[in-house]
């Protein structure tokens, strides 16, 4: 019997170390972009290995971008590795989203950008979201690796009304597509430091309360005490995307900082 105790006892402090894990205690307090790291680390380990290996790549290009070598050594310690057969890399995304924008901006300014995204004509017939992002991310400073991006930043104003616009087309879209106008907005007002702005397009997409919300509300805010619990509260031995978006979102606050920053 004594040892039945004992077994039913140990039992029950693993189950609630576990609970603790899941609810966020095992990240602590670090909100550090490099504590956030290990943070998602921990709650990737409820992952099948198989989950783990797929997470792997992205886990560690976003402890590169935050803590450097020393950083993804530490976390890639702690992933799986794939067969070297099974090892791919991608390289970034081509930037579609500009290259639609920037075209119609070349040719008729930032109002035939707009009308075309109002009609839904030409190229953006589909992807007007991610158009008019891309154009209000560079009026409002960020990606001004062209002379079509620096025009952009040297106009007055211009963010907040591209940021206008999205929220205008996200009120009048079918559901589906308003929920991407929506998230658009809320991504450019959080850029843009308006955190009015940010909370009327988050509660307007398709899943307000996501993880990667919760990240660029604290680049607004300033305030990250909530996101080792949002990190290990979106743990889940089903899917990998929680974890994805808590990774998104530490790299967007590398990137971009903190607005009282």
């Amino acid at each position: 019997m004594f040892k039945t105790a004992i077994v039913a006892t140990l039992a029950a402090i693993l189950a609630v170390t576990f609970a603790g894990a899941q609810s966020g205690a095992v990240c602590g307090q670090d909100t550090t972009l490099s504590g956030l790291v290990r943070c998602a680390a921990e709650a990737a380990a409820v992952l099948p290995e198989d989950k783990r290996v797929r997470l792997r790549p992205d886990m560690l290009r976003t402890a590169q971008s935050v803590g450097g070598d020393a950083l993804e050594t530490e976390i890639a310690g702690r992933m799986p590795q794939a067969p070297a057969k099974q090892q791919t890399d991608t390289g970034p995304y081509p930037d579609y989203g500009w290259q639609a924008a920037k075209d119609l901006i070349e040719s008729g300014g930032i109002e035939a950008l707009m009308e075309a995204a109002r009609a839904k004509s030409g190229p953006l017939r589909y992807g007007r979201a991610e158009a008019l992002l891309a154009a209000g991310q560079r009026a409002a400073g960020f990606g001004l690796d062209d002379g079509t991006a620096r025009q952009l930043a040297a106009q007055d104003g211009l963010a907040w009304r591209l940021n206008e616009v999205l929220l205008e087309m996200a009120r009048s879209a079918e559901a589906f597509e308003a929920g991407d106008l929506a998230h658009a907005a809320a991504r450019l007002a959080a850029l843009r430091c308006d955190l009015k702005t940010f909370d009327t397009a988050r509660m307007m997409t398709l899943a307000p309360d996501a993880i990667r919300y919760a990240f660029w509300r604290a680049r607004i805010t300033g305030d990250r005490a909530g996101l080792p619990t949002a990190i290990m509260t979106g743990a889940s031995s089903e899917d990998t995307r929680p974890i994805r978006q808590a990774l998104d979102g530490i790299e967007f606050l590398a990137e971009f900082g903190a607005c009282d920053g």
